[in-house]
């Protein structure tokens, strides 16, 4: 019986030194069937040269056409369709794979979901982080099937660490802009009713360097952004065939617009305390979700008043800060 073909979705923009651990990571990979599929992002720095001459000498690896750059996004889309394996594990290009990561993931996925590993941090030099925040799961909580909501609020569903049943991709709108990718796949497969399993493990080493930080707004505006991206968000759900929980969107859309608009906003503060467990998940247990529904008892435009540097004038159309990532 053939073994099912994986396909390992890798996108780069100017990779520089790191692809080379991370390339032969995925060459050490136990599972016997894989494609790794890489889509190049225009590349000044002869990485589309060094892939290619990589893909000369293991026929596992197929490089896509270089076209016009893309952006974060379009390029992982143009990678996923290309895509030929039942599951789908992407890939970032300064990472480092665990030799079993593909095997473990694809005994754990579930049927037409999504399943997820913990992360070890490395730094520049490849060195494991020490202390209390050395992995992923350190920072952020992570388990099977988080909330809706939670989801909408933030994300710990990485696409380094995500493998996925291609089937998804048939029910995904087009990536848009306002959202990360994996994001949007863990978002849309949740407010479909999908599976979203954790696997309690440590199967990637995620890089932390300084040129993969893109964005520098302040603490407040990135929280500022992150809910204009999740209100856009929620009205492209509510209106995707397929979507459950299409009320509870429309509520938060709802509770959130009268946030932006109001000086005192007592219906988004019920709103936000009736389901303060669920949309602070990720919080927990570090601040207690009833401190934070409070603060959405005062509208946007007081915070503004009193404090513009940090709470800025805001359009509800627009995100505050441009999506930025590498």
């Amino acid at each position: 019986m053939t073994t099912p073909l994986i396909s390992i979705a890798l996108a780069t923009h100017n990779a520089g030194s790191y692809l080379k651990e991370q390339m032969a990571s995925l060459q050490a990979q136990t599972y016997p069937n894989i494609e790794i599929v890489v889509s190049d992002d225009a590349s000044t720095d002869g990485t589309y040269e060094w892939l290619c001459e990589q893909a000369l000498h293991d026929s596992r690896i197929r490089v896509l056409p270089q076209l016009v750059r893309a952006g974060f996004n379009r390029n992982f889309a143009r990678c996923f369709q290309a895509c030929e394996g039942y599951l789908i594990s992407p890939c970032d290009q300064d990472d480092r794979w665990s030799v079993d990561k593909t095997t473990k993931l694809a005994a754990a996925c579930p049927p037409g979901g999504i399943v997820y590993c913990d992360s070890r941090f490395i730094d520049e030099a490849g060195d494991p982080f020490v202390g209390r925040r050395s992995r992923m799961s350190s920072i952020k909580r992570m388990s099977d099937n988080p909330p809706l909501l939670a989801l909408l609020q933030g994300n710990a569903i990485s696409g380094h660490a995500m493998m996925f049943d291609r089937d998804l991709l048939d029910s995904l709108s087009d990536l848009p802009d306002i959202a990360f990718y994996d994001w949007w796949i863990a978002l849309t497969a949740s407010a479909q009713g999908r599976p979203l399993k954790f696997l309690d493990e440590p199967l990637v080493d995620y890089r932390r360097h300084r040129g993969a930080i893109t964005s520098k707004s302040s603490k407040t505006t990135s929280k500022v952004a992150g809910l204009q991206r999740a209100l856009q968000s929620s009205e492209i759900l509510a209106a995707l065939p397929g979507t459950l929980r299409v009320d509870v969107l429309r509520q938060y859309v709802g509770a959130v617009q009268t946030w932006f608009g109001s000086w005192v906003s007592p219906p988004a503060f019920l709103f936000f305390w009736r389901h303060r467990h669920s949309l602070f998940w990720f919080d927990a247990p570090r601040v207690a979700p009833g401190k934070r529904a409070v603060q959405f008892l005062f509208g946007y435009r007081l915070w503004h008043l009193l404090r513009p540097t940090r709470y800025p004038r805001v359009e509800l159309g627009e995100t505050a800060v441009p999506m930025a990532r590498e």
